[in-house]
């Protein structure tokens, strides 16, 4: 009974694995659902996610939030406000309507506290296998092709999925994608390197799950020696990635891990940022170059996501989502006081602040863990990098898987030393 029991928990986080990831995730969103059919699946899991907190709320008869949860429960309540009163107002496509429920359910599951942990676990495991399926793939195209693409058939058009027409989706050994694109490979000592996508759509996206799934196993209730080799695994598939994005989250996770930092002035920084420094870099890095190889097609792409600098005329609600959300000359922030102006602004920053002030206090304790800390940090930086800059969903499952980690973890380490977070 009991290994039934352990069996169908593992099942269910391995479900859960796929619902967190489902946005990029290429066997769901394209060969599943199909482009258009998402939206349908986003509705069935808030509907799944619902029933389930209201059984949970039902066996528990009430709601019982931990004292210091309880101004972010009042924040949350404010926020899911704010965001409907955005769709009713300005209208969003239902985007914002889906921001208010996402959050009220946050708030609600801050209510019900069940025992989460045994997830991170599961989620650690699928991490490992995921990289090694990364190392194996790489290995066997080295060895049979010399890291040549050429051999393999074309199985998605790029312009088919929203990526450049030029590149094309090839997947060598049914391992998982890679693209094929008319500009040059990266080559080193003669040897084609190409970046591993497994099922997702480009690098961003498999590093940011690879990145949670190594957060995950190193924050779990686990070994020491099995939380260096989950990290020892991740990085070494995350160097068949090549995401920028996925090496400056952990090189932020790493600082903080050793800085002295107030989790509000770090905050600050994050949101001040983008739009007063991050804009100079364009300016003194033109970009009006034509890549010649994919190193330079990938940095002139990352100057373009930085934007040109703060231009956009402010409003209380902001114009909610347009069609050049993508290609607009500002910062990486204009999508959050863009679509929802300066209020919506304040209340995601305040947000952040939330999330991140645990795992700061956490971190300045002498019974500090350093896996765990830094397993927390790269949680926080995985919402900062993937969820603030550089997607254009703000709040959605990868978002609450980590905002939950970052909200109870610090508290389950600090009751095992018998302390209180505050």
């Amino acid at each position: 009974m009991v290994i039934n029991s352990t069996v169908g928990y593992f099942l269910l986080c391995v479900l859960l694995f796929f619902v967190v990831m489902y946005d990029r995730n290429l066997l769901v969103t394209y060969h599943l659902m199909g482009n258009g059919n998402v939206k349908y699946l986003v509705v069935f899991i808030l509907l799944i996610w619902g029933m389930a907190l209201t059984y949970l709320l039902t066996v528990r008869g009430r709601l019982s939030f931990l004292v210091f949860h309880r101004p972010l429960v009042l924040f949350l309540l404010l926020a899911s406000m704010f965001f409907i009163t955005h769709e009713l107002l300005i209208g969003n496509r239902l985007i914002s309507a889906k921001y208010a429920i996402l959050l009220l359910l946050l708030c609600v599951s801050l209510g019900v506290r069940q025992n989460y942990f045994f997830i991170f676990k599961v989620f650690g495991i699928i991490g490992v296998c995921l990289s090694l399926i990364i190392v194996l793939q790489q290995i066997l195209l080295l060895v049979n092709e010399n890291g040549s693409l050429s051999s393999f058939d074309i199985v998605i058009h790029g312009d088919e999925i929203g990526r450049w027409s030029a590149c094309d989706f090839v997947n060598p050994y049914g391992l998982g994608y890679f693209e094929r694109c008319t500009i040059k490979p990266i080559n080193i000592f003669g040897i084609e390197y190409n970046r591993s996508l497994l099922f997702s759509r480009e690098p961003k996206y498999i590093s940011s799950v690879l990145l949670v799934t190594m957060a995950s196993g190193l924050v779990s209730e686990s070994s020491k020696k099995w939380k260096l080799n989950i990290l020892i695994l991740h990085l070494f598939a995350l160097l068949f990635v090549m995401a920028f994005t996925a090496f400056a989250s952990i090189i932020t996770a790493f600082f903080l891990l050793y800085a002295r930092f107030y989790a509000y002035l770090f905050a600050l920084i994050a949101f001040l940022l983008p739009l007063i420094i991050t804009p100079l870099i364009s300016k003194v890095f033109p970009i009006g170059f034509e890549p010649s190889n994919m190193i330079e097609f990938r940095l002139k792409s990352g100057l373009l996501s930085l934007g040109d600098g703060f231009s956009t005329k402010l409003s209380l609600f902001g114009t909610g989502v347009t069609q050049d959300l993508r290609i607009i000359e500002d910062t990486i922030l204009y999508k959050i006081y863009g679509q929802y102006g300066v209020i919506g602004f304040i209340l995601t920053a305040m947000l952040f602040y939330f999330l991140l002030k645990d795992a700061f206090k956490y971190n300045s304790l002498h019974y500090r863990d350093k896996f765990v800390s830094f397993g927390l940090f790269i949680f926080l930086t995985c919402i900062l990098f993937f969820n603030l800059y550089f997607f254009a969903d703000i709040f959605n499952f990868y978002f609450i898987f980590s905002a939950m980690a970052l909200l109870f973890i610090p508290i389950r380490k600090c009751t095992i030393h018998h302390k209180t977070i505050l």
